[in-house]
Order: structure tokens, then sequence, then C-alpha cells
């Protein structure tokens, strides 16, 4: 008889209740809301700048393809339907390689051997956000 309590009390557990359906519909609106928000704020294609040693070295118009070398390092920079990339580089870890094409504002490329970055700025004057979590 202890068996068959059990049981029903484990079959009541696992059941869905509506406001967990409700609960998970409205994080999955809201998560959709916010993909589809964030995505449309970089639509333009803006410049990359690029520091060394934390000054701007240059600016690269992404809506111009293209193979840009770094003046001072052995390092080239490809420009592709508005993405940016690192294409070479002579750092011995090729982090900045394989970090691949960046197009948002929200994303760097960092080469720590050569103390380089590359920062994409958006073409929008709007953009007031502080912090990105």
């Amino acid at each position: 008889m202890k068996a068959q309590a059990t049981g029903s009390r484990n079959n009541e557990r696992k059941t869905l209740r509506l406001r967990d359906v409700v609960i998970a519909a409205v994080l999955i609106v809201l998560s959709a809301a916010a993909y589809l928000f964030l995505g449309k704020r970089d639509s333009g294609a803006g410049t990359a700048e690029v520091y060394a040693n934390g000054d701007v070295i240059a600016k690269i118009d992404l809506s111009k393809d293209g193979v840009y070398p770094i003046s001072g390092f052995d390092m080239e920079l490809t420009v592709k339907d508005g993405k940016i990339c690192v294409s070479h580089s002579d750092c011995p870890d090729k982090v900045c390689e394989r970090t691949g094409y960046i197009s948002s504002s929200y994303q760097s490329i960092v080469c720590l051997p050569n103390r380089i970055a590359v920062k994409i700025v958006s073409s929008e004057k709007s953009d007031n956000i502080d912090v990105v979590i």
C-alpha cells in the first residue's frame, strides 16, 4: 500500500502546471524580443578602430571589402560583408585569428602579444548603452 502512495506523489511532481507553462512562454517571448532588438541595433556597417598600446592607429570602413595590413606589425585585417577579422598575425598563439569575424559594437578582437585591439564603432549616434551583460 505504501508503494502506491509514493508513486502517486511522484506523478504529481512530474506534471506541468499552468503557471509553469506561462512562465516558460513569457521567458521565451522576452528572450526573442531582446534578441531581435539587439540584432537590429547594429544594422549600419560602421567602422572598425584599430588600437595599438591604447592609441588609435587606424580606422577601417566596414562597407569596403578588402585586406588591410597594420603598419608596423606583421598583421592583416580582412573586411568582408561588413565584418572584420584578423586574417594573419605573427603572434604565437593565434587567438586573434581564431576569434573570427566580428560585426557588432559589442564584440572586439584582441592580440595580446602584439598589443593590438580591434573594436567596432557603430554608425548610430544614439548608442547610449553603458554596460552589456
